[in-house]
């Protein structure tokens, strides 16, 4: 991973973590400054470990916990395990498909808002029932990156069309059902990163699944090749 990708996926990583402050302070040159300096400093001096052990405290990470993705893609190898941390302590059941090369032609602050949001939807959605299961699935095929994701949930969403409960049905107009100042940036966020890409969200539900599928198709790079490996777990 180069030093620029390396400090671009830590600031989606580093926006996600604070996404709960103001916009303004989000934004403030003088917030994030001190950690990226001290990143950048050890990303060019190759110092890998020392990285770690600065972004522990910042991204609760005390203890990695289960490894799910081993694609060799440094981005979605490190979301998955990141949010996907604490799953067996809280009793969720994964289904893991990934078929993903090491380098895709897709920005990792892209990836990170998309992949991240998503999961942590996911992951917010089977808190509130019994059984709590998550699928994820993600395909790159000729020049398609294609994430699915599957939860269980309580059978309530809503639109924002008045703020409607409905419970089954189909529609691209959801909203976020977490509280707080930031409540329904998440979509809004994944939905401007895939259309960057000319890619397509689809929301759908019935009365005890969610899901979420987000097709992105990749600029083309000249005599760029690479081989998808296969991950899964279950």
């Amino acid at each position: 991973m180069t030093v620029v990708t390396l400090i671009t996926f830590i600031t989606a990583l580093a926006l996600q973590r604070f996404k709960h402050l103001k916009k303004d302070v989000i934004a403030s040159p003088g917030v994030l400054a001190f950690l990226f300096a001290a990143i950048k400093g050890y990303a060019l001096k190759n110092k890998g470990a020392e990285i770690i052990d600065y972004l522990a405290p910042l991204l609760d990470d005390t203890d990695q916990g289960e490894i799910y993705s081993e694609t060799g893609n440094t981005t979605i190898d490190s979301i998955i395990n990141y949010k996907l941390r604490n799953a067996k302590q809280k009793n969720i059941q994964l289904d893991i498909n990934l078929n993903v090369p090491p380098v895709l032609n897709i920005e990792t602050s892209d990836i990170a808002v998309i992949l991240g949001n998503l999961l942590d939807n996911a992951l917010h959605a089977v808190t509130n029932v019994p059984e709590k299961k998550i699928n994820l699935d993600i395909e790159s095929s000729k020049g398609t990156l294609l994430i699915v994701i599957k939860n269980t949930y309580d059978g309530i969403v809503r639109h924002a069309a008045g703020d409607k409960n409905v419970s089954a049905g189909f529609a691209a107009d959801f909203v976020s059902r977490k509280t707080g100042k930031e409540h329904g940036y998440g979509l809004k966020n994944i939905r401007r990163a895939v259309d960057k890409y000319d890619g397509l969200l689809e929301i759908t539900h019935d009365t005890g699944t969610f899901s979420a599928v987000a097709s992105l198709y990749e600029p083309q790079k000249a005599d760029h090749k690479s081989h998808a490996p296969n991950c899964s777990v279950h």
